[in-house]
């Protein structure tokens, strides 16, 4: 949305709307956690171009909440949060750590882009 007339510049169809959003300067991205709506809802990191307000890509990330991103080197980063009944039975956890060996307390989940040498237009 345009901030000065509130007209409406893009509308994003492929994720649910976070409740927070995050500009990374480096690479010229925007990316947010929500609802991934080509999928079962799975919880993911959406990625939006803020130069054309495209949307490029939801990568999964079950757990995670408000991303941030680091523009010197680009790696995004989401909290992963785990609930009172992961905690008491670890076996329930399906979070993006349990899929590192991390089960049943969270943990900080890193992102990065496959194109280590992409930089900003």
């Amino acid at each position: 949305m345009n901030v000065l007339n509130g007209e409406i510049i893009a509308t994003i169809a492929q994720i649910g709307g976070g409740d927070e959003d995050w500009y990374n300067p480096g690479d010229g991205r925007f990316y947010f956690t929500a609802a991934d709506k080509s999928t079962p809802p799975v919880n993911s990191l959406g990625v939006i171009d803020a130069k054309t307000g495209a949307w490029l890509e939801n990568v999964p990330d079950p757990g995670g909440r408000q991303a941030v991103a680091f523009a010197e080197n680009n790696h995004i980063f989401t909290p992963v949060q785990v609930n009172a009944s992961v905690i008491s039975d670890p076996s329930k956890d399906n979070t993006t750590c349990s899929q590192f060996g991390v089960r049943g307390r969270g943990c900080i989940a890193v992102f990065m882009h496959a194109d280590h040498s992409l930089k900003r237009d």
